[in-house]
C-alpha cells in the first residue's frame, strides 16, 4: 500500500516537472506569435528538419519591427512573467530603460535588442530528441 501511494506521488511529481518545461515560455511565444502578425521591417524564419524523418530539429524566427515604448513594454513583461522557468537570463538596461533581454529555457532560447529605432526579436526552439550526422 505505501509503496504504491510512493509511485503514484513519483508519477505525479514528474508529470508536472515535464508539462512545467514544455510550457516555459507559453508569453514569450504568444508575445512572438503576435509580432509575426505586426507590419515588420524584415522577418525570416528558418527550419532545419532531419530528412529522413521529417522532423524539425532546430527552428529560428527573427523578427525587426519599428521602436514604440508599448512593444518593448509588452516584451518585458512577457519575459517577466516566464521568468522563474528560465534557466539563464541577461537583461540590459541604459539610462534606466530595458535595452535588451534574453532568456534561455532547456530546448530555446528568446532575446529581443531594441537598437535606434528598432526592435530585434529572435526565438530559438531546438529538438535535442533526433541527432545530426
Amino acid at each position: 500500500m505505501k509503496r504504491s501511494k510512493f509511485m503514484i506521488i513519483m508519477l505525479l511529481l514528474a508529470t508536472a516537472s515535464v508539462s512545467t518545461t514544455i510550457f516555459a515560455q507559453d508569453n514569450i511565444k504568444a508575445m512572438l506569435k503576435k509580432c509575426e502578425s505586426m507590419e515588420v521591417i524584415e522577418a525570416s524564419i528558418i527550419r532545419n528538419n532531419k530528412s529522413l524523418i521529417k522532423k524539425p530539429i532546430r527552428s529560428t524566427v527573427t523578427i525587426k519591427l519599428h521602436y514604440t515604448p508599448e512593444l518593448v513594454a509588452e516584451l518585458v513583461e512577457a519575459f517577466y512573467k516566464d521568468r522563474e522557468l528560465a534557466n539563464s537570463e541577461i537583461e540590459q538596461k541604459k539610462d534606466g530603460q530595458m535595452v535588451s533581454m534574453l532568456y534561455k529555457f532547456d530546448n530555446s532560447t528568446y532575446s529581443f535588442t531594441v537598437k535606434d529605432d528598432t526592435v530585434n526579436i529572435q526565438g530559438v526552439e531546438r529538438n535535442y530528441s533526433f541527432r545530426l550526422r
